[in-house]
């Protein structure tokens, strides 16, 4: 079986401080790269990448032709090509990433599936019983699995636009229960035929590890992941590198999910199948 080898996001906390690779240098094609306490870094033109259209896109965002861009890193072949922050935003500054957090939790629903938790063809609500009289159910609602939520198919018409009184701005608007506000909506499709971006769900995920696991899903995520650091991450480590994905320093953290780890094959142990 192949298997991820996931790091948790402190170890995505990696500045780009290598001296760049001198001008005219031949580059590698990066499959063998993986950076140590720093990434590598280059001039665009050397990675055969359009240095004149860089830097008038660069113009654009430092105009505001672009206003709400807060950084932009680009990475190929491992070598950082370009890295700059706007519109008061820097590397050591917090930032909230909003939806990244959904891929994070899939993440953390792989480890508690490979640690028998659950299975991903069961049942979403068997993990609520304490709902005992959710609206709008039907045989379609029964029948949503983990893997139908995961995978944005779910069938829950939790929409998003317009937002004015959508299920999403309730939700954002509510100081109740979430899981109930998720739970209650109607279904537009059978689960697995139709895929329709769905905050919602990624919430009663949470609440799927919180019932099977009775721990808070970041507090899950926090033991269960690997740490080659020497030490365990602390409270405020986990809570800035999760916040902030945006970096260069975070492009560790998404390219370990996209190569699989295999660079890691001799620091880290499994900690989540592929599948």
């Amino acid at each position: 079986m192949e298997r991820i080898r996931l790091l948790p996001f402190i170890a995505a906390l990696i500045a780009c401080s290598t001296p760049p690779a001198a001008p005219g240098e031949k580059l590698d094609d990066g499959k063998n790269y993986w950076p140590a306490a720093t990434w590598r870094t280059a001039a665009a033109a050397d990675a055969g990448v359009d240095a004149t259209r860089l830097e008038n896109l660069l113009k654009k965002i430092r105009s505001k032709q672009y206003a709400e861009v807060h950084g932009l890193v680009i990475v190929k072949n491992g070598y950082v090509i370009a890295e700059e922050y706007f519109n008061g935003s820097s590397a050591q500054q917090a930032h909230e990433m909003q939806s990244v957090t959904k891929s994070v939790t899939s993440l953390v629903m792989g480890i508690a599936i490979d640690q028998g938790r659950f299975k991903i063809t069961d049942k979403l609500l068997d993990f609520f019983p304490e709902y005992t009289d959710i609206h709008n159910m039907d045989e379609r609602k029964r029948a949503i699995t983990l893997a139908s939520a995961l995978s944005m198919q779910s069938g829950i018409n939790f929409y998003e636009d317009p937002y004015p009184g959508s299920p999403l701005d309730q939700l954002n608007s509510s100081h109740g229960d979430w899981l109930r506000i998720v739970l209650d909506e109607p279904m537009n499709a059978a689960p697995g035929v139709l895929w329709q971006y769905n905050s919602g769900v990624v919430i009663s995920l949470g609440g799927v590890i919180f019932n099977s696991t009775h721990i808070n899903a970041d507090d899950f995520a926090r033991q269960a992941a690997a740490v080659p650091l020497g030490h365990g991450p602390t409270a405020e480590e986990v809570a800035e590198s999760v916040v902030y994905l945006a970096s260069a320093r975070s492009v560790t953290g998404a390219t370990l999910v996209i190569d699989g780890g295999q660079h890691l094959a001799w620091q880290t142990p499994d900690a989540i199948t592929k599948e």
